[in-house]
């Protein structure tokens, strides 16, 4: 019943009622450990006392203080363990997404099998959307390199190609959000995984109407500072010098997506023969209209 009665606070440390108790969440914590206390109640073989107990937990969680002792007392892996039980698997990830705000949590991920869980929970569903839940810890977990290698080993190095393909089927910008985040990062390993995508990528620049896609898409391309991707084939083949013009305007209603594509820019400009082309077109002329117009901050970003 104490659990209970814990649980049903509503979220949010600024929610927390003091006439339930004199001290904040957080001293409750710090006084009484009961983070240490809960511990012991998972796993739990009682379904309602353990789903109690994890709502107790996530409206905790909303702490950062909190959210590392949860995982400095190994609850992590036993979070994940319990993704498996259908009665609990919602609140469990939701648990696991607080979690994963921390990025020096994130790496802790690796030592679970989460990501495997994360990828088969993608791939294997046969609805076009996908629970809110399982792609926003997904996409938090592709910032960590170590989670992004795990995703993309999936099915013996499958993953990037599972996910592409889900991603495109069903025009997915949550999913290319998540590969948009497993290509920022500089490893060689995940970064040659995207070469042969590169043309795809870059056709769907000036085909895709979605604007969410779009500029997830951009933003991936953005990513691949790889010297064996041939950046002049890929503006020539697809005319993306007028695209970009088309693209940077100073009354662009999608503030996102122009940002995304000065990163672009940026990114193509690093290829000699790129940089050539783009310095004869008048890019750069409308790149310091936006400077001096609304789009100032994007040169701050």
């Amino acid at each position: 019943m104490y659990c209970y009665r814990l649980e049903i606070y509503p979220r949010g440390d600024d929610q927390f009622d003091d006439r339930f108790h004199p001290v904040s969440r957080t001293g409750l914590i710090r006084d009484q450990k009961l983070v240490m206390k809960v511990a012991r109640l998972i796993p739990c073989p009682q379904a309602d006392l353990l789903n109690i107990t994890l709502r107790l937990l996530l409206n905790l969680s909303f702490d950062r203080d909190i959210r590392a002792q949860i995982v400095r007392i190994g609850l992590l892996s036993k979070l994940v363990d319990l993704i498996d039980d259908e009665n609990q698997r919602l609140i469990c990830l939701c648990l696991l997404y607080h979690l994963s705000m921390d990025d020096r949590t994130k790496g802790y991920f690796t030592y679970t099998k989460c990501n495997q869980q994360l990828m088969k929970m993608i791939i294997d569903c046969k609805e076009e959307h996908l629970e809110p839940e399982v792609i926003a810890l997904a996409i938090n977990l592709a910032l960590n390199p170590g989670c992004a290698e795990q995703l993309c080993e999936y099915k013996h190095g499958k993953g990037l190609k599972l996910l592409m393909k889900r991603a495109y089927k069903y025009k997915d910008s949550l999913i290319m959000k998540m590969i948009r985040n497993i290509s920022s990062h500089t490893s060689p390993d995940i970064k040659n995984q995207f070469i042969s995508y590169v043309g795809p990528l870059g056709e769907t620049l000036v085909t895709e109407k979605d604007e969410a896609f779009l500029t997830e898409v951009v933003g991936t391309l953005a990513n691949l500072t790889i010297p064996d991707i041939d950046y002049q084939a890929l503006m020539d083949e697809y005319g993306l010098v007028e695209w970009i013009k088309s693209k940077l305007k100073p009354n662009s209603a999608d503030v996102e997506l122009t940002l995304n594509v000065v990163v672009l820019v940026g990114t193509l400009c690093a290829d000699d023969a790129c940089a050539e082309v783009l310095a004869k077109s008048d890019i750069i002329q409308i790149l310091i209209e936006l400077l001096h117009g609304k789009y100032v901050f994007i040169f701050v970003y």
